[in-house]
């Protein structure tokens, strides 16, 4: 890998460490980690910067690209739709985020369709 590179992931995720409330060094972190092809973090750090209004269309245009790299053009599609207004269902006050993995049931409801019911109790 590049030295310099190396450098800079290290100083923001220091940086991140001091003030993870920054969505502009959660942007440039995303943005570093995009172009290190690690699509996976850079969903994740971008998706946050999504909460600064004046980053939510480049973080989510990079999270669409991120997703086209990952072979996933349904979730690229669907993060385009939103970044250029077209999502009926949002009305732009909050971001919309695509999930990289499904969550797995928790373990009550999967436990509640496991267990067989008395019908005459």
């Amino acid at each position: 890998m590049n030295p310099q590179a190396d450098e800079e992931l290290s100083s923001l995720r220091l940086r991140i460490a001091d003030r993870p409330a920054d969505l502009g060094l959660r942007f440039a972190l995303g943005e570093l980690l995009f172009r290190r092809h690690d699509y996976a973090q850079a969903i994740t750090e971008l998706q946050k910067a999504m909460y600064a209004p004046q980053l939510r269309r480049s973080a989510g245009k990079l999270i669409a690209d991120a997703f086209d790299a990952r072979k996933m053009p349904d979730a690229a599609a669907g993060m385009r739709r939103l970044v250029a207004g077209d999502d009926p269902d949002n009305d732009g006050s909050a971001p919309v985020f695509v999930p990289v993995v499904p969550r797995p049931p928790t373990l009550p409801d999967a436990a509640a369709r496991e267990i067989p019911r008395d019908e005459n109790a």
